[in-house]
């Protein structure tokens, strides 16, 4: 029979397989038990006897797996385990996601002149596989490091509520969160954000460089903070692509205020709920000490993306009204806090997102 980890494997829809070598299955356990607990869906050969019976389930589940975890062990290639290989090449075959996580340093992993010979070439071809070194961390870093690093969770579709991942942040301080394209050819990288307060268990962060270009509204219309499709962009397009089910639960939904421009009059409107967000002018204000600590830059990506300023400053959006409906308050490409603001539908101007994250 083969090992149990405490839990039931999952049978049918979206799920993990599970690839492993049977003498690191107490590590392994306690991972794959936390996962469970986290709501990952896995399949791991638990009940099944070795045979023909167990090379057809374990093909099939690899055919219809969502993606498929490798665990990395010291001992996985110093001597002949053929049915992880055989697993392993059947993941290629099928052209699933393979995830290996190196359970043992990457750097101190395993000397290549120890691998036998018949494996070397399979030992080549998973060191070059995404994976990450997570050797010397506890079993909850790890668990959170798989579920956020290979953004499980955004592809489940599990009722199992996800805990809390406490985070220690201060005021001032950079905090990586989430993740978007940053690179001029579009890799994706992790999001940067910038610590602009911290209140009442909750941290009021905003990205530290301007992420892409977004016009407020797509025409000359007398628009609002409400209705604008820059607001939609934020809360739907941006928000999922960012960030996984597990980092979208750590994101506040606040009612955020949208007053009349303090200049011009302009009507703002009602109040709204966002999880993410621009700052209005009021709040661009008093989050900053002066302009220069406003002023902010593009990423490779955004500016790819826009004009090709040299310095890359720019401007962009706030969510309070300009001194017409038809345009929005922005910060200059000097930090500036623009009141009159700029036509909705313009498209020089870049997007730096704002959100309240919870730290309990």
């Amino acid at each position: 029979m083969t090992t149990d980890f405490g839990f039931m494997p999952v049978l049918t829809g979206k799920r993990y397989f599970i690839s492993y070598k049977s003498d690191g299955s107490d590590r392994i356990g306690e991972i794959t038990r936390r996962l469970n607990e986290m709501g990952v869906p896995m399949w791991y050969d638990y009940g099944i006897k070795k045979g023909e019976l167990w090379e057809k389930e374990v093909t099939r589940n690899i055919e219809e797996c969502e993606a498929f975890i490798l665990f990395a062990t010291k001992t996985l290639f110093s001597s002949e385990d053929t049915w992880v290989r055989k697993e392993f090449r059947l993941a290629n075959m099928y052209e699933k996601k393979i995830h290996v996580v190196w359970l043992d340093s990457i750097n101190l992993f395993v000397n290549p002149d120890d691998v036998i010979d018949e494996l070397s070439q399979w030992y080549v071809e998973v060191r070059e596989q995404q994976g990450s070194e997570m050797a010397g961390k506890t079993v909850e870093q790890i668990a959170w490091q798989i579920t956020e690093e290979f953004h499980l969770t955004k592809r489940m579709n599990s009722q199992s509520p996800l805990p809390a991942l406490k985070v220690n942040v201060q005021k001032g301080n950079k905090y990586q969160f989430g993740q978007y394209p940053q690179g001029a050819n579009g890799d994706v990288q992790p999001i940067e954000w910038r610590v602009l307060a911290v209140e009442n268990g909750m941290a009021l962060l905003i990205t530290d460089k301007l992420i892409d270009y977004v016009k407020y509204f797509p025409a000359i219309a007398n628009i609002t903070w409400r209705t604008c499709t820059l607001r939609n962009w934020m809360n739907n397009d941006f928000l999922d692509e960012a960030f996984s089910l597990s980092e979208q639960e750590k994101i506040m939904t606040v009612t955020n205020p949208n007053p009349n421009n303090p200049k011009y009059g302009t009507i703002g409107c009602k109040p709204t709920q966002d999880k993410i967000f621009a700052l209005s002018i009021n709040e661009a204000e008093a989050y900053f000490r002066n302009d220069d600590d406003r002023k902010a830059y593009t990423t490779d990506y955004a500016h790819s993306q826009g004009y090709d300023y040299k310095d890359r400053s720019e401007y962009w959006w706030l969510r309070s009204p300009g001194d017409g409906r038809d345009y929005a308050a922005s910060v200059d490409d000097n930090g500036s806090i623009n009141q009159s603001g700029s036509v909705v539908d313009c498209i020089s101007v870049a997007v730096r997102p704002a959100c309240w994250l919870n730290l309990q």
